[in-house]
């Protein structure tokens, strides 16, 4: 027979304490933590550190290959693709994090508003999410592309 020994969760020590030492025990999340703390870094240098103007055009470097100049090499119209994946990387990190906090406030408002008033107002807001959630992802995406266009903005929400 076995015994395991229950260990008491010391005072003060916080969730993110917690999350923490399970990231440093698996290799894996050690791995995903340094790959996002490295995307937040060059996101953030990225100004600072990019070698030519994205939208530059040098018609001498028309799909060059990778090289010491070009590192990712260069696209159709002779741009820098290692400085336009840099730049572009600020605005995903950009979106992310717009996007997420967007959405954990009005989806955090809405079901605490529903919760308080509860009754047909639930229900109908329930039924009209089943109805969006049944809808093809990518129909819904092109609609709203093509009604609010396609800046960042419009990408956030």
């Amino acid at each position: 027979m076995t015994t395991t020994k229950q260990v008491a969760k010391q005072p003060g020590q916080s969730p993110f304490w917690d999350i923490w030492l399970g990231l440093r025990r698996s290799p894996s999340g050690m791995v995903g933590l340094c790959i996002v703390l490295l995307h937040i870094c060059l996101a953030v240098a990225a100004p600072y550190v990019v070698p030519y103007d994205p939208v530059e055009f040098d018609t001498a470097a028309i799909r060059a290959a990778p090289s010491a100049e070009h590192l990712f090499g260069t696209d159709k119209l002779g741009r820098d693709v290692f400085t336009r994946t840099l730049l572009g990387g600020r605005i995903a990190l950009l979106v992310t994090i717009v996007g997420t906090g967007l959405a954990i406030t009005w989806g955090g408002l809405l079901g605490i508003t529903l919760a308080y008033v509860a009754g047909i107002v639930d229900e109908l807001v329930m039924r009209l999410v089943d109805a969006i959630l049944a809808l093809p992802r990518l129909l819904i995406l092109l609609l709203i592309a093509s009604l609010f266009g396609t800046d960042t903005g419009v990408l956030i929400l």
